[in-house]
């Protein structure tokens, strides 16, 4: 499931944001208003993280409002890869892919059966 995909890259990139971001070059940060990468870890896991695999677990379930939630959360991905984008440039080839899956994620949840 595409929510569980996402959700658990969000849970690993966001542990390794705040374990000290492991690999990403701290002169990502020039220009932001972070000085580490603690406050985005913890976004990525709160909101990106949390919204996808909230969905996950509401699809799953059945639940009326899973698609909504579907939808909400593919829009948080988006918009958290374009708040990064304009934040610290496209640096890498994560961000481009992630853009592709929360798009994919909007477009599904159209697609999904309507509640009720």
């Amino acid at each position: 499931m595409l929510h569980i995909l996402i959700g658990v890259a969000a849970l690993a990139g966001g542990a390794n944001a705040l374990l000290g971001a492991r690999g990403v070059p701290r002169e990502w940060l020039r220009g932001t208003p972070f000085s580490t990468y603690l406050v985005p870890g913890v976004v990525l896991i709160v909101l990106v993280g949390g919204s996808a695999l909230t969905a996950a677990g509401l699809l799953t379930a059945g639940v009326s409002i899973a698609r909504l939630v579907s939808l909400e959360a593919g829009i948080v991905l988006l918009g958290w890869i374009a708040a990064q984008v304009s934040l610290i440039g496209l640096r890498h080839w994560l961000q481009p892919a992630s853009a592709t899956l929360g798009l994919a994620v909007v477009v599904l949840s159209f697609l999904l059966p309507a509640p009720g």
